[in-house]
């Protein structure tokens, strides 16, 4: 990201940054779906099920700063015994 900032044109930068993020806001739609279909099977999820919540809500947002360290929170909070991802 640091070198796509400073050697790309502006305004591709923008909207890589946006499509990026619609991505992640879509694949992060996804593994809220997977981890409510995890709960019903009897699987602890409602941990990593708010950091997803937070996450999409960020990327949604275009928080940019945000999304690293919520990221890092989804994987922690992922279930050993019945993973999301």
């Amino acid at each position: 990201m640091m070198y796509a900032a400073i050697f790309s044109d502006n305004a591709l930068y923008k909207c890589n940054v946006q499509r990026m993020m619609k991505r992640l806001a879509i694949q992060t739609e996804m593994n809220i779906r997977r981890a409510e279909q995890l709960g019903f099977d009897g699987c602890e999820t409602g941990s990593v099920r708010s950091s997803l919540i937070a996450l999409k809500s960020a990327t949604e947002n275009n928080m940019l700063l945000n999304v690293g360290d919520l990221s890092k929170e989804v994987k922690g909070d992922n279930p050993s015994n019945c993973p999301i991802f």
